[in-house]
């Protein structure tokens, strides 16, 4: 009887761990995929406007039909990656993407200067 009752206690756990993991995988897919959907999209609107020169209307509706595709395919990300930790640091970098734009050099000055 004594195994019985470590063995329910260990069932016990393994469900709580089970149960937390799957919410912040839910919570991560959600919000996390929704961040950084919205800074992928901002930076890919960015990137059509600066570099290439489309019209920045364009460039807004095409970064935002694009967001639909990349938040479904993160929010599907989240439940088939098996690291946790993964999943949080690639939406982390993901979302930090469009800082990095923003950040960046103005759009007038040139990326890489001649040595002249």
């Amino acid at each position: 009887m004594h195994s019985a009752a470590k063995q329910g206690r260990q069932q016990h756990q393994m469900d709580w761990r089970h149960h937390a993991s799957l919410a912040l995988r839910v919570l991560a897919g959600i919000g996390g995929g929704f961040a950084c959907t919205v800074a992928l999209a901002s930076a890919s609107a960015r990137l059509l406007v600066q570099p290439i020169g489309l019209a920045s209307h364009e460039a807004v509706l095409i970064a935002c039909m694009l967001g639909f595709v990349i938040y479904l395919g993160l929010l599907l990300w989240a439940f088939v990656e098996p690291r946790l930790w993964r999943l949080c640091l690639l939406l982390l970098l993901g979302s930090a993407s469009d800082l990095a734009l923003q950040l960046g050099p103005p759009a007038s000055l040139p990326l890489i200067t001649g040595a002249g």
